[in-house]
């Protein structure tokens, strides 16, 4: 997996701009209050507040539930990384494993298979080395983490398991999520610790201040494992940095590649990933992995680095569909620090187990766009993929859905996707990302831009344009009546519609062509839910396929429903791919 070229690993001061030797590690920095205030930039600055524990009763058939998973697992035995969260999250509710057995299980783990994340090297453009900009390199290994927070990760452990132990003595349980061990994106807040947006010009700068995501899930008694690599700013659709951990030589997708490759080589029980467009559906499906981008608004994105603000998710990532519904049950919910969340579609009983039985779907009707989408030319298609989409409408149907073929709306305007973003972009970092006088994030802008010079001079040149920014969030909405009306009149609960169509490319560099796929911002724009779900692997490739499920706004739990059943009849994410 060593990177292709012979050119050593090197590491770009922006304030010097010089390099250190290979293998050096940069020393740790102080707060970079630039940065604290270019993440918590959409959210006007505002930081989470601290998330008290609340006492919490499980429900008499959770508690059985879980009584029967801790169990099953018992008597299993063996590595507790090869178990799904919500398996380990019964044998720590009934102390049948400890989170300190457990989290130095995947840090033993993370020794092994990740590697050095903050090896880097200079960047690899289609025309070879460009020794302007230093990038995250290809370690050699899965590079899944940029940085491993062990002794920290550890000492939550400890605090875990007094409080597991307290909810069995005083009979007041412990949150679901207590001692289980999860990793972040580079991207969302963690008060004091190093965040670098996947650039290293950033790595060892230090925020101050919680994202809420992290706020919620240390109240719940998470342990933190570490940050995940990105790319560039998050503005990239390989991370290459990062191992397909099925195929080594092969991208992982990006931009939350990071919390992919670690959720499938199981280097933790859970992982949070972030998606503008596609950025956490695309890595799962080149994982083989389960994630879910929620109703625009569900997860409250203070503290996590924004890209453009009325297109940013965040989400939960997981082999199993049971572990993004465990893992969404802890993120979701309204906070006051994020105007996004003050109408979020939010429900207590998201479905965390399959209901079971011959037709569990029946009465579903899933409108299917995989014969009928414009682009990519069909010719392009991998024949795996084909053949796993079609399958899986079949499989739907044996589980009682009607599959109904539709035809998707057509955007109102040409290139309107590409003003919104563009105007909303430049309206959220006119003064904390196009000004900055901060040299390590300009040498990350620089880094983001290095291959689209021109949006960067827009960015440096111009303001946001109040009435084009409002003409084009007509555009969206129109698109979205479009779609809330073929929902209406087909009367359809859900939505079948590809991924990726491609098979990923090699690694060889860091901008090769992306692959392609439907139109990848599509779920974004609309802010529907909309779910990834494994299909097993290619007969020809031996690499994962998957099919993106959506449903209207705030019908969350009907995509995690049907993922739910498919599951239990196709249990297609058990598959590990590393040793």
């Amino acid at each position: 997996m060593a990177a292709k070229d012979s050119m050593p690993a090197v590491h770009l001061l922006p304030e010097a701009g010089t390099a250190l030797a290979p293998g050096r590690r940069r020393p740790a920095r102080r707060t970079n209050h630039a940065l604290t205030a270019l993440v918590f930039a959409a959210t006007g600055g505002r930081v989470a507040e601290p998330v008290a524990p609340t006492p919490t009763a499980h429900p008499p058939r959770l508690r059985r539930m879980l009584r029967e998973r801790a169990a099953h697992g018992r008597r299993a035995g063996g590595d507790p990384t090869r178990f799904g969260a919500v398996d380990l999250v019964a044998m720590l509710q009934e102390r049948r494993l400890s989170s300190a057995e457990l989290t130095e299980a995947y840090l033993a783990r993370i020794a092994r298979l990740n590697g050095d994340g903050g090896a880097i090297t200079v960047a690899r453009g289609p025309e070879g080395p460009d020794r302007r900009h230093a990038v995250y390199a290809d370690n050699g290994a899965l590079n899944a983490y940029v940085t491993v927070y062990a002794e920290r990760a550890r000492s939550a452990a400890r605090a875990a398991d007094a409080r597991l132990d307290a909810a069995v003595r005083t009979g007041v349980a412990a949150p679901l999520l207590c001692g289980l061990p999860v990793a972040l994106k580079d991207v969302i807040a963690v008060d004091g610790l190093p965040l670098s947006l996947g650039c290293p010009s950033l790595r060892g700068q230090r925020v101050a201040g919680d994202s809420v995501i992290w706020a919620r899930l240390e109240a719940a008694g998470a342990v933190l494992l570490g940050h995940t690599h990105t790319g560039p700013w998050t503005a990239d659709d390989l991370c290459p940095q990062t191992a397909n951990p099925w195929r080594p030589e092969l991208a992982i997708g990006g931009s939350s590649g990071g919390s992919a490759t670690a959720a499938a080589a199981r280097l933790a029980a859970l992982t949070v990933g972030t998606d503008t467009g596609n950025s956490l559906r695309n890595p799962a499906q080149q994982a083989g992995i389960s994630a879910l981008k929620p109703s625009h608004g569900l997860i409250p994105l203070t503290g996590v680095a924004p890209l453009i603000p009325g297109l940013d998710h965040a989400g939960p990532m997981a082999p199993a569909m049971e572990d993004v519904s465990l893992l969404l049950g802890a993120l979701a919910g309204r906070d006051a620090t994020d105007p996004r969340t003050r109408f979020a579609p939010f429900s207590p009983d998201i479905p965390l187990f399959a209901r079971g039985g011959d037709r569990p779907l029946a009465g579903m009707r899933i409108g299917s766009t995989i014969e009928t989408e414009p682009a990519p030319a069909r010719h392009t298609w991998d024949p795996d993929i084909v053949a796993a989409l079609r399958r899986c409408e079949d499989e739907l149907r044996v589980l009682g859905a009607e599959i109904v073929r539709i035809d998707p709306p057509a955007r109102v305007h040409a290139g309107s996707h590409e003003r919104l973003t563009d105007h909303e972009r430049r309206m959220v970092h006119a003064d904390t990302y196009a000004r900055t006088d901060d040299a390590a994030i300009a040498a990350a802008v620089e880094l983001r831009h290095r291959h689209t010079p021109s949006e960067r001079d827009r960015l440096l040149r111009e303001t946001a344009d109040p009435a084009a920014l409002d003409a084009a969030r007509g555009d969206r909405r129109a698109y979205r009546r479009a779609w809330n009306r073929l929902m209406a009149d087909q009367q359809l609960d859900a939505i079948l519609w590809p991924q990726k169509v491609q098979l990923p490319p090699r690694r060889e560099n860091d901008f090769t062509a992306p692959f392609a796929g439907v139109e990848k911002a599509r779920a974004n724009t609309l802010g529907w839910p909309c779910a990834h779900l494994p299909l097993g692997r290619g007969v020809a490739s031996g690499l994962p396929v998957g099919v993106d499920l959506a449903a209207p706004w705030g019908h969350d739990e009907t995509v995690l429903r049907i993922g739910l059943e498919y599951q239990a009849r196709h249990p297609h994410h058990l598959a590990v791919p590393t040793p």
